[in-house]
């Protein structure tokens, strides 16, 4: 009978090294100063709150306006985030994400405006006056068509239009309100830009 071979000394197993923890994301120049901000705000400093202010009213402006399209109420509902941002300030846990928190804020208070808006009958929105009838205007006749149109155009292209083009919001300012890339702004103009010249070459809406 063959005797047995000798079994080998096991290896010994290597301790398992230990998984290192994902690095976190760096916090952009920008972020930085908001939280900066943020910080003297809660420490006595309020009136720097006007830095923020000023850094992203055209921003938050940009974001409301769609809901509303009347510039009045959108200057007005934009200082209203910018007050209730100021009041909620120290719930703000990740200060250097307070643009992704202010328009947050933004989005849900021209929601809430545009449903109160659609509940008003429609004699309350356009009470009826005496208005002599404007003469005829080629040009704007043209462009009333041009913004009929992009009124049509399916979500998200409608809004990214109107905050590039009425409101004059830059396609990083859009990308920043919007929280998507800056590519998928520029995608989204391209193709919106695609289909009003094929809708204007053949005389039809979108």
């Amino acid at each position: 009978m063959t005797a047995p071979s000798p079994r080998r000394a096991s290896q010994p197993v290597p301790p398992n090294k230990a998984a290192a923890s994902p690095a976190e994301p760096p916090v952009s120049a920008a972020a930085a100063a908001d939280a900066e901000c943020i910080q003297a705000v809660l420490a006595g400093q309020r009136e720097r709150f006007g830095e923020l202010v000023g850094r992203y009213q055209r921003v938050v402006y940009g974001v409301v306006f769609p809901y509303v399209r009347e510039p009045h109420r959108a200057e007005d509902l934009a200082q209203e985030v910018f007050v209730n941002a100021f009041s909620a300030l120290a719930q703000l846990r990740e200060q250097a994400r307070f643009l992704p928190w202010l328009l947050q804020i933004a989005r849900h208070r021209a929601s809430r405006e545009a449903r109160r808006q659609s509940a008003r009958p429609e004699s309350a929105l356009h009470p009826e006056m005496d208005v002599p009838e404007p003469e005829p205007n080629p040009d704007r006749a043209r462009a009333a068509d041009v913004l009929a149109m992009v009124e049509e155009l399916p979500e998200p292209y409608r809004q990214t239009m109107l905050q590039k083009y009425q409101q004059g919001l830059s396609c990083k300012q859009i990308a920043q309100a919007e929280g998507v890339p800056i590519g998928t702004i520029t995608s989204r103009l391209t193709r919106a830009l695609a289909v009003l010249r094929n809708a204007i070459g053949k005389g039809e809406r979108p």
